[in-house]
C-alpha cells in the first residue's frame, strides 16, 4: 500500500499517481482521502476470510 498519494483524475479517469511532496496540477476539486483505502473499481476487493474453498472454517 502506498501511502501520502494525490491521485490525479481528469473526466472520470485515473491520470497520475503523485509521490508525496509532488506539485499536483490545480484542481476543480479536492477530496481529502486521508485514513481511506483506494481502488480501482475493476477489482472486487469483496471476501470471506472464513471460507475456503467453500468449506466454513468458523
Amino acid at each position: 500500500m502506498l501511502d501520502g498519494r494525490t491521485v490525479v483524475i481528469t473526466d472520470g479517469r485515473i491520470q497520475a499517481v503523485l509521490g508525496p511532496g509532488a506539485g499536483a496540477p490545480p484542481a476543480r476539486r479536492v477530496l481529502d482521502a486521508n485514513g481511506r483505502l483506494l481502488t480501482p473499481g475493476i477489482v472486487d476487493v469483496h471476501g470471506h476470510l472464513d471460507y475456503v474453498l467453500g468449506d466454513s472454517v468458523s
